[in-house]
């Protein structure tokens, strides 16, 4: 190649030559690779990447094999190269990176050596793409939940014997081992902020959703149909058998449907393949996406901070919905982050089992902000004889009309202004906390006409001698039930922490407030998603900028990713405050309690148009006209 380098009839230039043109060779500055090296060290993956070999008996001196003449550093920062430069994620690109464009300074950074002179162009193409390759599967390797030959495609046969074959324990233990390689990452990107961003809001306020990932061969199977699909491949002749498939662990994903199943981990593909009785048309073969954005808890006043992607994982479609979410708040809270609110849309809370998200939620102090199902609205059910309606426990004596506000509202029965006067009327029927929960999480509750600040009279409760002389409303004497229970014949009762577990949430549903907490969260996590997979920006949901076949690899991408995103996120929003003036200035904390113990934060374990962003006004989202699900 050395000679091609020399030709004088032809018009394509050297560099044209050496990259085929694919892409460039402009050199790439050792300050900018010494700060992204920075950037991968800090998150401590390095020292995890060598316990993991270690617990995996690959490092040792009687391990057989070729020594690493690429370092893991310099896998991770030349990815993270690449993707800042918004070029293709390929193994020739980083090849091309480290033999072209970085200088002896900048590979001895990264812990590498070039070729001599002596050693043609190609000869040195092929060692630094060899060597690129062996390294970064090694790396994929350690982290791999599903190992198994992608070469080619398989046969329905070889798809059988692959499940078959598949170790659910190794499994559990390398997702999550991916799932802090992402988590790592990302909370150093959130580190990357100075402590006055940091500390701009008191607590860690997330909106979640899933998105798309698509993979490389979008081929699948079903098991209900495997069978038939071996018998039929059997009785075909040599050479008439149909494209196989790639990735045996991806799911059909209802794109088009308003409903998400969430099966327990460990579901098939035969029970996730249409839980949402979506059409054919509206399957497709691919991942999930999990992700968390930290979002603004006071919509109505300036963050002081930016919209960062705060935590991620990939999963299987329909499967683990209610799990994946969870373990984004545990990363959170071990990280050291004071948990806040969690906004979600109606695949989450409004469907899960309790026991599998809402619980889990409430232990780790996260609370929900969400839609409730239609046949969710209303009373369901109560306890010690109060009513619990949309996440509270009220007065049973409370009228019908308030009771059921939003049912009317959605119903069309009474108007948008009506329905707001319902919803700030009958707080004052609300049971009040009398003191902070037990160690259990139970709280003793008054009755609204009980205690030293009733909001309301009774006819069945004496007002307090220390109550302030007030005009309050009166219960109607012929609301009162025909059994009055505890709440009605006792100053207090005790509400448990499960009881309406389902129902609870962070602010009271239906209000402004709730609505324009609720709208803030969806269009930012909407609008993240948006941002993730414009094809001018990082693109996650393109699988030609990511030909690496895989679950683990379209993790490891998507993380790589998601921290460009971030880290050009935070540029953005540190050059507007330079430009404001702004840049340094301690915001008011929202709601600030006692700071989480530092020793915490080394713990690890719009295409959419309308008023609020997604199509939907403030009526349409009360009225539960189905937001988007993913995007």
């Amino acid at each position: 190649m050395n000679a091609l380098l020399s030709l004088d009839d032809t018009g394509i230039t050297p560099d044209e030559i050496r990259s085929r043109r694919d892409g460039t060779l402009e050199p790439v500055s050792f300050a900018t690779v010494n700060t992204t090296a920075e950037r991968v060290e800090k998150s401590d993956i390095l020292e995890r990447l060598t316990q993991w070999r270690e617990e995996d008996n690959l490092i040792g001196a009687n391990r057989g094999g070729r020594p690493k003449k690429m370092t893991d550093l310099a896998v991770l920062t030349g990815f993270l190269l690449l993707a800042k430069e918004k070029a293709p994620l390929y193994e020739t690109a980083l090849a091309q990176l480290f033999q072209y464009r970085l200088d002896e300074n900048s590979l001895a950074r990264l812990g590498l050596k070039p070729y001599p002179s002596t050693v043609p162009d190609h000869a040195a193409e092929n060692r630094w793409r060899g060597n690129v390759d062996y390294t970064f599967k090694s790396i994929l390797a350690l982290m791999d939940p599903y190992p198994y030959s992608r070469r080619r495609t398989l046969t329905f046969t070889q798809v059988k014997s692959v499940l078959a074959n598949h170790d659910s324990v190794q499994e559990a233990r390398r997702k999550a081992r991916l799932d802090e390689f992402t988590n790592r990452f990302l909370h150093m990107t959130y580190m990357l902020q100075n402590r006055a961003t940091r500390r701009a809001a008191g607590t860690m306020d997330i909106s979640i959703d899933q998105t798309a990932i698509s993979p490389i061969n979008k081929r699948g199977w079903h098991d209900k149909y495997i069978d038939s699909n071996i018998a039929d491949e059997q009785a075909s002749s040599i050479g008439t058998t149909r494209r196989g498939v790639v990735e045996v662990f991806a799911g059909f994903y209802p794109e088009k449907s308003s409903t998400r199943p969430d099966l327990k981990p460990g579901a098939t593909a035969k029970e996730s393949e249409s839980a949402a009785k979506a059409t054919k048309a509206d399957l497709a073969w691919l991942w999930t996406a999990n992700i968390a954005v930290r979002v603004n808890p006071k919509p109505d006043k300036t963050s002081g901070f930016p919209h960062l992607i705060m935590g991620g994982t990939l999963s299987l479609p329909n499967i683990g919905v209610s799990e994946e979410a969870v373990k984004i708040m545990s990363q959170l809270v071990h990280n050291g982050h004071k948990p806040g609110m969690v906004d979600a849309d109606q695949g989450y809370f409004a469907h899960a089992r309790p026991e599998r998200l809402h619980d889990p939620t409430e232990r780790l102090g996260f609370k929900p902000s969400t839609e409730y199902r239609k046949d969710k609205l209303g009373v369901q059910g109560g306890a010690a004889g109060a009513d619990q309606i949309e996440g509270h426990h009220y007065c049973p004596a409370m009228g019908k009309e308030l009771k059921e506000a939003t049912i009317d509202y959605q119903n069309g029965d009474i108007d948008l202004d009506t329905y707001r006067k319902r919803i700030q009327t009958r707080i004052k029927y609300r049971l009040r906390a009398k003191e902070k929960p037990d160690h259990n999480g139970n709280t003793k509750m008054l009755c609204p006409a009980a205690g030293k600040s009733p909001t309301m009279t009774c006819p069945l409760k004496q007002l307090h001698p220390d109550a302030a002389d007030i005009a309050r409303p009166e219960i109607d004497e012929k609301n009162l039930p025909e059994h009055p229970d505890r709440v009605c014949t006792k100053t207090c009762v005790t509400i448990k922490r499960t009881d309406g577990l389902r129902y609870k949430q962070a602010l009271e549903f239906g209000s402004e407030e709730w609505y324009a907490f609720h709208k803030h969260a969806r269009n930012s996590i909407e609008g993240v998603n948006s941002y993730l997979k414009d094809d001018g920006k990082e693109q996650i949901d393109s699988t030609k900028r990511r030909l690496v076949r895989g679950f683990a690899a379209a993790q490891f991408f998507l993380t790589v990713l998601m921290v460009n995103y971030n880290i050009r996120t935070l540029a953005a929003f540190v050059h507007d405050q330079v430009k404001d003036g702004t840049y340094g200035q301690e915001h008011e904390p929202v709601d600030r309690e006692k700071r989480t113990p530092s020793w915490l934060h080394r713990a690890f374990h719009n295409a959419y148009i309308g008023k609020d962003g997604t199509g939907h006004t403030e009526e349409d989202i009360l009225r539960f006209n189905a937001l988007p699900l993913r995007t």
